[in-house]
This record gives structure tokens, C-alpha cells and sequence, in this order.
């Protein structure tokens, strides 16, 4: 009687082994552990039949090398090792220097135009993105301005570089301030309230204006009196210029205003023919101080006055 064994051998293989490429390469030398196999018996060989060889070069990609036990009994058994050589390695990328533009003569503006980054990869050409910022050949006021692009290789590494583009305007601004005023005074005040508008630039260049003399518009102001107001105005990168004007008040042209006492009607003093008549002094204002009233006609109060009518006149 004959004993046969039928019984296959028993194996284990590794799994989802995870290979990064060399450092400069788009391969990676795939070392893997090999399959282990047990057999009731005993195992008589062991050997990778298909498949990348262990210590081989690959590139990247999903891989799978197929053990094969056999036992003393030729009873066969497979079982396969599955690994995936990834790109480790991220592409580098290279942008353009810092750039410094200036604006185009009369504009606050200008066209920026810059090369495109350079970017490589071990695997082959990375895609390259504009992340953010203007792109090239786009017109861009003064000031900073950040681009930024991304280097993407197959394998989903990325890299990133930046730069800056700094468009200023190299010329002071050019600024203009409001005409020259002449104001009278307000209805019946002896001043004058003046309101006066800001300067303006000749462009866009965020110009910010500071007035460096004279009083603020909507200031009251004395009568008879001039001064000039003026401002400067700075542009983001410090250059500046300056603008006046002056803003005069006229002497008071309003006249005062002036009462007089009621018509007088007396009989003439008993036995003459003139009555001693007496009177208010006329009374005066005025939007100034110092408003004076005199009589310019006729007696004083208290004198003797003649028969008939007499006029008294006063002067503010």
C-alpha cells in the first residue's frame, strides 16, 4: 500500500508594498520580501515566476510577481506580491525675479509683461498653473502685486514659487488747486463763512492730499482780510508737489440800518412864534460793531424851533 500526499503548500505573500523612486530618477529599485510557503511534508522549491526580479529597476506603476511552492509531492501552490513604485520626488520650478515698472508717461498704469516659469521632472514635463496673481501681458495700477505659480508632475507632486511686481510712478504728481475766491460778508454777521473744494491730480495714483496752510474750509473768516490756503499732495512712493490759492473777504458792504423818532407836531410856545421842542437821538445798527449815528440836519433837540415845518436828518 502506497501513502500519497495531496495536500498542497500552504503561503504567504506580502501586500500593498509601497516603493518611492530615486532621488534624480523616474525608477526605483523594487526590493520586496519574497512569498513564504509550509508544507505538511516539506516544501521543495519556491521561486517568482512572472513579475519584476527582486532588486530590479522599474518605473512607476502598479506591480505583481507571482510565487510558486511546490512539495516533495509535486503539489503546486501561487500566491502574488503586489507593490506600486511611486514618484516620490516633487518637480522644482523656477519663476521670473522681481520685477520693478514704471508707469506709462501720463497714466497710473502699465502693461506688465514677464516670462513663464521654468519647471522639469524626473517622470517627464510638469503641468504649470497661475495660482494667483495677474497673469502676463494684463495692465496693473501702481503698486504691489504678487504672482504665483504651481509646478505639477503625474504623480501629483507639486511645487510652487512666487514673485512680486512693483509698478510705481516715477514722476511727482501734478496737482491743481481751486481758483482764487472773493467772498463777502454773510447777511448780517460781520464775517464771511468760505467754502472751498479740494485740489485734483492729473491721474489716478492714489494721491493723498494734505492742506499745510491756511484755514479749513467752512472757517469763518474776519472782513478786509486775505490768505492763501495750500496743499500737498504725496503719491505712494513719497513723491509730492505743492498748490495754493488765496481766498479773500471784502470790507463790509452791508449798510446799517438806521430809525428815527416819529414826526413831531407842537404849537408854538405861548406868546412867541417858535416852541422849544425835545427829541430822541435817532437810533442805529449795524452787522459790524461800532456803527455811529450823527445828525446831519436841522437844530438839536431842545433848541427853539420856527414855525412851521423843520426837518432833522441823521446819518449811521
Amino acid at each position: 500500500m502506497a501513502v500519497k500526499d495531496i495536500e498542497k503548500p500552504s503561503m504567504t505573500c506580502p501586500r500593498g508594498l509601497l516603493i518611492g523612486t530615486r532621488p534624480g530618477f523616474c525608477n526605483a529599485q523594487a526590493f520586496y520580501p519574497p512569498a513564504t510557503a509550509t508544507d505538511n511534508c516539506a516544501v521543495n522549491s519556491l521561486q517568482a515566476v512572472n513579475g519584476p526580479a527582486n532588486g530590479s529597476f522599474v518605473s512607476p506603476g502598479d506591480y505583481t510577481v507571482t510565487f510558486l511552492a511546490r512539495d516533495t509531492s509535486n503539489n503546486v501552490q501561487t500566491c502574488p506580491v503586489f507593490f506600486t513604485v511611486y514618484d516620490a520626488q516633487p518637480p522644482t520650478i523656477q519663476c521670473p525675479s522681481n520685477m520693478d515698472v514704471d508707469t506709462l508717461p501720463g497714466l497710473c498704469t502699465t502693461t506688465i509683461v514677464y516670462p513663464l516659469p521654468t519647471a522639469l521632472d524626473q517622470c517627464g514635463p510638469p503641468t504649470i498653473t497661475r495660482v494667483s496673481g495677474p497673469a502676463s501681458n494684463t495692465v496693473l495700477g501702481v503698486g504691489l502685486h504678487r504672482v504665483e505659480y504651481s509646478a505639477r508632475d503625474s504623480g501629483s507632486n507639486f511645487a510652487t514659487c512666487s514673485f512680486t511686481i512693483t509698478v510705481r510712478d516715477p514722476l511727482a504728481p501734478r496737482i491743481t488747486c481751486p481758483s482764487d475766491i472773493t467772498a463777502d460778508n454773510d447777511p448780517g454777521v460781520c464775517s464771511a463763512i468760505v467754502d472751498f473744494g479740494s485740489p485734483s491730480a492729473d491721474n489716478n495714483c492714489n494721491i493723498a492730499f494734505q492742506q499745510i496752510a491756511g484755514p479749513v474750509s467752512g472757517s469763518t473768516l474776519d472782513l478786509d482780510t486775505s490768505t492763501t490756503i495750500e496743499y500737498r499732495g504725496t503719491d505712494p512712493f513719497g513723491l509730492s508737489s505743492t498748490c495754493s490759492f488765496s481766498v479773500a473777504v471784502n470790507p463790509d458792504a452791508e449798510l446799517p440800518s438806521i430809525v428815527c423818532p416819529a414826526n413831531i407836531d407842537v404849537d408854538a410856545d405861548e406868546g412867541g412864534c417858535t416852541a422849544i421842542v425835545t427829541f430822541d437821538h435817532a437810533m442805529a445798527s449795524d452787522n459790524c460793531e461800532g456803527v455811529n449815528v450823527a445828525q446831519t440836519a436841522g437844530p438839536n433837540s431842545g433848541s427853539a424851533f420856527p414855525q412851521g415845518p423843520t426837518t432833522v436828518s441823521f446819518k449811521a
